[in-house]
């Protein structure tokens, strides 16, 4: 009998994979050949790395029987051979769910079993729990910027097993990513981005005894009011934070919750990452590890971009010194791609959620990053120099990028003040600003702008004569009084002419002429045109107004008012009355153009 038995091992290998399968000693999912050809212990079981790049670590690949060191030999959608499952996940599967397709996370961790993968496509979705009975692997197919996880629920997701989370991004009310005693072999959380809550990832335990396990690799966790926040984890328990940047957190960077005298504590261990200036306390730092203070220095690793978006990007900036700053090779995994879905190529790799690509291939090496062209373009190589202006608003596509404006759109904030302008007369290009006046001189800076004078320069302003006209619209959002310098005498023939529009309506919308600051004081005239108090019926705030004519709400509507028969004499303002204070949130709206005043 001695003598068949290697013929009977090749024949039971036969019968199993239908071919003879490569010797793995240490049965990690990788042929001793490929662990010795790749510098890896054909006696040491490598579980959680991911060598072959297919996004499925070995630990996985051994319960599929798939082959760890060949991206050929993979899971696939549907059913493994021993029941695992593989689901998609997009949003296009609302209402044609099947086993294998889910339109939301949640309904795909319910339908998982136990080491099951779940393939998430780009879109919005709701909150999710990964339970204690299931290990799962969830991952991005483009990355955390275009699949995201937002609500106003507690958490965004909640992970209570030893699963692996790639390429989300996370805003929950509460927690960006709660963690709760994940089991010895541990979770994984890489290439994410956790923002816009109050704990941004959240870890904790109760148990003393249990050993459990986090590993936050690649990730970005910024603008929330606790980075990452660590309670009562015992010395069983272990979390690792390596190659990631905590920065722009308000209250801490990172934190431990815990006596750090007791002999049962351990603290959180950070390696190779970028921490901001805020509070980093009871943490073990490690080699690599880099501190910066944006609001001191300007180190700022990041880019806030977007106009529209409360969150920035998180995409790094072509000169921060998170680039090439992370560590690599052995056992240390680097996640094969970043928050665009972009592969991590150059071998130094980034820190955090973002990869600065612009090196070779389709990417032009003009120093704009390859997803920003990707973007706006859609090729690698918009403009290919960053001094050009590809929109014609003084801005170059160098400084577009830098700020996060849109290269392509002379007006990122549609304020009508071009980008460049507003850069230069010390405004934000991405927040819509057409009422303010940052210089004090009274006119705000959609007057400045097309008059040609300096927003900020309060001896810079418009000078009328004798009929000023505003062209272009003047929009007014919320529950306001304003009002713009006018310098004119009303006689018996004063005409005021204008266009309105109300956007959204109010408790009153109004404009007129006055002589001082004092609404109820006499002198000027304010004529009423539209909202849901009337004229001269209640309140001090209405008394005053004269009826111009019901606004008949459908888009523009032109008005001409005689002024000499109401009131007369000097006039140093135009008045705008958007009073909304009756709402929460002041959602007022109201826009004025063509405005002038003449003689008859």
């Amino acid at each position: 009998m001695k003598k068949f038995k290697g013929l009977i091992l090749v024949l039971a290998l036969l019968g199993q994979y239908g071919s003879a399968r490569a010797v793995d000693t240490d049965g990690d999912s990788m042929s001793d050949s490929f662990e010795l050809a790749n510098g890896f212990d054909p006696l040491v079981a490598e579980l959680d790395i991911d060598p072959d790049g297919d996004r499925i670590v070995n630990r996985w690949e051994v319960e599929w029987g798939t082959d760890g060191g060949d991206v050929a030999s993979t899971p696939v959608a549907g059913a493994g051979s021993n029941g695992q499952t593989y689901i998609i996940v997009d949003r296009v599967f609302e209402n044609a769910e099947t086993d294998f397709e889910k339109a939301q996370i949640s309904t795909a961790i319910t339908a998982s079993s136990d080491f099951g993968i779940i393939e998430v496509r780009p879109g919005s979705y709701t909150t999710a729990t990964i339970p204690s009975n299931k290990r799962i692997i969830l991952f991005s197919t483009e990355g955390a910027s275009a699949t995201r996880i937002i609500t106003d629920s507690i958490h965004a997701l909640r992970i209570d097993s030893e699963s692996r989370v790639e390429g989300l991004w996370l805003d929950g009310r509460t927690y960006g990513c709660y963690v709760f005693q994940p089991g010895i072999n541990g979770a994984y959380l890489s290439n994410c981005v956790m923002t816009g809550s109050t704990y941004g990832i959240y870890l904790f335990s109760n148990s003393p005894f249990q050993p459990y396990r986090v590993y936050i690799e690649d990730c970005t966790v910024a603008e929330n009011t606790y980075g990452i926040y660590k309670f009562r984890w015992h010395i069983s328990n272990r979390a690792e934070l390596v190659n990631s940047i905590v920065v722009n957190n308000t209250l801490s960077e990172l934190r431990d919750n815990f006596d750090t005298t007791s002999s049962s504590y351990r603290r959180m261990y950070v390696s190779h990452s970028l921490l901001g200036a805020a509070q980093v306390s009871q943490v073990e730092l490690g080699d690599g590890v880099i501190r910066v203070d944006p609001a001191a220095d300007g180190s700022d690793p990041l880019l806030v971009i977007d106009a529209g978006v409360s969150s920035g990007d998180f995409h790094l900036s072509s000169s921060s010194p998170a680039r090439d700053a992370a560590v690599g090779g052995g056992t240390l995994p680097i996640v094969a791609v970043d928050l665009d879905g972009e592969q991590r190529v150059d071998g130094l790799p980034d820190m955090g959620a973002d990869e600065y690509v612009d090196a070779d291939g389709t990417n032009d090496g003009d120093g704009l990053p390859d997803w920003w062209e990707q973007r706006y373009a859609g090729n690698g190589t918009l403009g290919s120099d960053p001094l050009g202006d590809e929109d014609g608003d003084g801005y170059s596509n160098g400084q577009e990028y830098a700020r996060g404006t849109n290269p392509l759109d002379p007006d990122s904030d549609d304020d009508s003040l071009p980008d460049g302008w507003e850069a230069l007369n010390g405004r934000d290009p991405q927040v819509a600003n057409l009422e303010e006046d940052a210089d004090g001189d009274g006119y705000p800076n959609v007057w400045e702008r097309f008059h040609g004078t300096d927003g900020s320069d309060a001896a810079s302003k418009p000078e009328f004569d004798a009929t000023p006209h505003l062209t272009t619209a003047l929009s007014f959002y919320g529950n306001l009084w304003k009002s713009v310098p006018l310098s004119y005498t009303v006689t018996a023939n004063t005409i005021i002419e204008f266009e309105f529009k109300s956007v959204l309506g109010a408790e009153l919308q109004a404009i007129g002429v006055d002589n001082d600051a004092d609404f109820n004081n006499a002198g000027g005239a304010i004529f009423y045109l539209n909202g849901h108090e009337v004229p001269q019926v209640v309140g001090t705030e209405t008394q005053r107004l004269e009826y111009a004519g019901q606004y008949r709400g459908d888009g523009w509507q032109s008005y001409q008012i005689s002024l000499g028969g109401i009131t007369a004499g000097m006039m140093d303002r135009l008045v705008f009355i958007g009073d909304d204070d009756s709402a929460a949130d002041g959602l007022g709206a109201m826009s004025f153009r063509n405005v002038k005043v003449y003689e008859s």
